[in-house]
């Protein structure tokens, strides 16, 4: 199939728009992979920094037994653990007086104890965390998916490991984490798009400034071919500092209109002599 011959105008507009929309997906391909990583060492950090807040705080609470059995089997006591973690009043006591002091639990420091922040939105540590004894049987949490890359912390007891804290990794980012990844994703589509709008419209002002003098001289040789060699193109005429188009373009008007002025005191002296040998 032969495709149609397009005008020099189409073709400076296609070339500077194709060069603009490969160059626009190069770097937004390569903006979308690192904001990617990017994004996923942000949560990577953010879990290690959670999982050494929840580490010092199962310290705390081993320094009052350091087999770990007031966490063995004990449901109540992770709830309570990942509650005091996450910086919210045990389940059950809301709105009440503060829980007893008993095993396991570090005295509080001041009216409100020694309570770590709320976890930011998003980051569900609590529901990706294993802890395992010293001999490697599960104490509370759940297994993580087969295959994964958890972050492994030991929890110490005077320099001894009593236990060990397994923090997976999120399959994907959800909740406020999902939302901020897809905001930065549809703000670079837009940002693409707006990039090629505006090469669209920049291509075609470029190549109608650069075609108009080659349509001027289109019509000047045309009227030279019908003998009139009085024309002159008009871009020739400009100032030189208004003149559109390449200086390749602009240099070939000017020989054009030096063609015509020669090409036309030729004629003038033809002219001159067949009227001088008539006269003869």
């Amino acid at each position: 199939m032969r495709l149609p011959r397009l005008r020099i105008a189409q073709q400076l507009s296609l070339l500077l728009v194709g060069a603009v929309v490969l160059a626009v997906l190069a770097v937004g391909s390569l903006s979308a992979w690192n904001l990617r990583n990017g994004f996923v060492d942000y949560l990577r950090l953010r879990d290690e920094e959670q999982l050494t807040r929840l580490v010092k705080l199962v310290e705390a609470r081993a320094a009052a037994d350091g087999g770990m059995d007031w966490l063995r089997d004990n449901r109540e006591a992770m709830r309570e653990l990942m509650d005091e973690f996450s910086g919210r009043d045990p389940r059950g006591r809301r709105g009440g007086p503060p829980p007893p002091r008993g095993p396991g639990r570090p005295p509080p420091d001041g009216p409100e104890g020694n309570r770590p922040p709320p976890i930011a939105s998003g980051g569900s540590l609590p529901q990706r965390v294993l802890i395992r004894d010293a001999q490697g049987y599960r104490l509370a949490g759940r297994e993580g998916p087969p295959g994964a890359n958890p972050s492994v912390r030991a929890v110490k007891l005077n320099g001894v490991d009593v236990a060990t804290i397994v923090a997976f990794p999120e399959p994907k980012p959800e909740g406020l984490d999902a939302g901020f990844l897809q905001r930065q994703y549809t703000g670079l589509a837009f940002a693409a798009l707006a990039t090629i709008t505006a090469a669209l419209l920049t291509a075609w002002w470029v190549a109608g400034r650069w075609s108009r003098p080659l349509r001027e001289l289109q019509l000047t040789t045309r009227r030279i071919a019908r003998g009139d060699l009085s024309v002159q193109t008009a871009a020739a005429g400009d100032a030189p500092a208004t003149r559109a188009g390449a200086v390749e373009i602009e240099q070939l008007v000017l020989d054009v209109d030096a063609m015509a002025v020669a090409l036309a005191a030729l004629e003038a002296a033809r002219r001159h002599w067949i009227a001088e040998i008539s006269h003869e």
